[in-house]
Parts: structure tokens; sequence; C-alpha cells
């Protein structure tokens, strides 16, 4: 039992060590200790076995409670919250014509399935139903433009009955792009 407890406090250490806090491992291994034996000594408890059996389990219940926090913590920070709740697939991009904009060759950007976007939006486009693109919509009286933000590449422009008879349509807009170095 001592090496079960021994690996708990071990696997305690290093999840905070590798966060770059002192974890629970010092402080709170005294918190629970101190906890257990005013417990023990308010219980009139004995059996100083079973006195540090509780505080191997309030110890690996802290180190159970500190990484799951941690993972909440990672989630938000790495914005995760939009794979569950605002997007509803993944495509990777292809191509450097939206760079101007962050959105580089190789990233992963989440979709919102929809069949409108707003002028200023960054979209995906499906073109004659065989050609798929990524770019900003700006719509005019006469035309609408896929606006590439990358100085190097041409926007591309389509008349109205353009629009109708290739015909050019929104299949989603981007909420989210994570770029992989």
């Amino acid at each position: 039992k001592i090496l079960i407890w021994g690996n708990i406090l071990g696997m305690g250490i290093v999840l905070g060590v590798n966060r770059n806090m002192l974890f629970f491992s010092s402080a709170m291994l005294w918190g629970c200790i101190v906890f257990t034996m005013l417990i023990a000594l308010f219980l009139h408890v004995k059996k100083w076995k079973l006195i540090a059996e509780i505080v191997g389990i309030y110890f690996l219940f802290m180190a159970l409670l500190d990484f799951f926090f941690f993972f909440c913590r990672m989630a938000v920070e790495n914005d995760v919250y939009y794979v569950f709740y605002k997007g509803d697939y993944f495509l990777q991009i292809q191509g450097d014509s939206m760079t101007g904009s962050g959105i580089m060759d190789g990233d992963l950007a989440l979709i919102k399935q929809c069949s409108y976007a707003s002028t200023g939006d960054i979209a995906v486009v499906m073109i004659g139903g065989e050609e798929v693109t990524v770019k900003r919509i700006i719509k005019k009286p006469d035309m609408l433009i896929l606006e590439a933000t990358n100085p190097l590449v041409e926007n591309r422009y389509f008349s109205n009955e353009e629009v109708e008879q290739l015909p050019v349509r929104i299949i989603g807009k981007v909420v989210y792009t994570k770029t992989y170095f």
C-alpha cells in the first residue's frame, strides 16, 4: 500500500511540476494531513493506518480534481468551446489566399453550415458544384465578390446571373481556425 500512495503522491507532484506550480504537492499534502488528523482527533480514531489511507485517498481526490480543472482551463484557453457549440464540421485549408486574415495553408477551419453570409464574413463557397473555396464575401447590388485577403491572389467576381447559372452557393461560415506550426 505504501507503493500505491507513493505513486499517488508522485503523480500529484509530477502534475504540478509540469505546469510550473508546486501543485498541491507540499501545501495540499500537509493540509490533507492536518485536516485528517484533526478529524481523527475529533472522532477519537486510534488507527493511524486508517488515517494514512484516508490522507492518501483525499490526496488522490485532490490530484484528480486538479487534473480536471487543468483540462477545463486548457479547453477554455484553446477555444474548445467552439468545437462543441458553434461549428458543424472542420475543413483543412489548402492554399494561401486568406493569409491576410490569419488563415494559413494547412490550418483547420471550423465551419458553421449555413446558406447565407453577410458582407465581410469569411465563408465557404461552392462554385459550379465542383470547386470549394474559402473567401471573404462582399455583396454588391449587381455582383458577388469573393475577396482573397492575400494581395498576391486575385479576387473573384460573379454577376447575379453567374451566381444563378453556375451556381455560386454559400455552404458555411468560418467561425474559428487553428494554426499548427
